[in-house]
């Protein structure tokens, strides 16, 4: 999605040359655009936004991206907004290597639509089993910051930000239900069920040649497989898929964990495990 240069109130961007790539390194939606990147050998200028450190909720991120997500796509001044969106548009202005072939548009378009709707169970399972409600909770003033910022998308108020900012608040106060965790792992049940009959006929999901859903899938796979989502023993293509695409450092070395990350999720997996609280604790496979 291209803003409008109304929308952008840090103006500093607006004069950026090139592609420069706002990002976080453990954003599922960063990794995901981060692998693209790479695939279409494209040089990028980096901006790490910390989540860890709220900076999505500073007054110059918002007055770029009002939404405060990441990442953001600031080329040649022009800001564009979803990662999705995103990466069709560096595919229209770069098809040196085609990963949106036209034949397949419509089912590839189908498939990211599809995708992008998981986004909310996949920061369910994130925040309920590899992050701790503790850290990973945000501060409500900063929260109420955000709703009384006024930015605006195409010219328009966002009208997607107050159901940011309400999963947020309920996450605060009740951390990740265990009826939130059984919703969501069943919503990728039903998506990995169909992804492993596409693999039984495919060495990728399209066809045989690599395109933007086994990007967009690698990402989301690889989280809910560190979350405890047990693909392995449930879906044997795509986890030779995965496996194929993990030994390539493209795509592996883009959602490689730091060792403070490590420590914290394996410390909470054996808080988990204890507890009884795994999600094959919760949920049936």
């Amino acid at each position: 999605m291209l803003l409008d240069h109304s929308d952008i109130q840090t103006k500093e961007v607006l004069n950026w040359k090139g592609f420069n790539l706002l990002h976080f390194a453990g954003s599922a939606c960063s990794q995901k655009l981060r692998i693209f990147l790479n695939l279409k050998e494209i040089d990028w200028i980096s901006h790490h936004i910390d989540l860890t450190k709220n900076e999505q909720f500073d007054s110059w991120y918002l007055g770029i991206n009002p939404r405060g997500l990441v990442p953001t796509l600031v080329h040649n001044g022009n800001v564009h907004i979803e990662s999705n969106d995103i990466m069709q548009y560096i595919e229209s202005v770069n098809t040196d290597v085609v990963l949106f072939p036209n034949e397949y548009i419509n089912e590839i378009i189908e498939s990211l639509e599809y995708e992008d709707s998981l986004h909310i169970d996949l920061r369910t399972l994130t925040f309920r089993f590899i992050v701790p409600h503790k850290l990973g909770k945000k501060d409500l003033k900063l929260l109420d910051e955000k709703e009384n910022f006024k930015g605006t998308i195409q010219g328009d108020l966002d009208r997607n930000k107050q159901k940011e900012i309400d999963f947020w608040k309920q996450h605060y106060k009740n951390g990740i239900t265990d009826d939130q965790v059984i919703k969501s792992a069943n919503n990728f049940i039903v998506a990995l069920d169909k992804l492993e009959k596409k693999l039984c006929e495919n060495k990728y999901i399209l066809n045989d040649n690599l395109s933007i859903l086994d990007i967009a899938w690698f990402i989301s796979i690889n989280r809910i497989i560190i979350a405890g989502f047990p693909v392995k023993y449930h879906y044997p293509n795509i986890k030779a898929w995965f496996q194929m695409l993990s030994s390539d450092k493209r795509f592996s070395r883009e959602v490689k964990g730091n060792m403070p990350l490590f420590i914290i999720k394996n410390t909470l997996g054996l808080y988990n495990f204890f507890k009884k609280r795994r999600l094959i604790d919760i949920v049936k496979f």
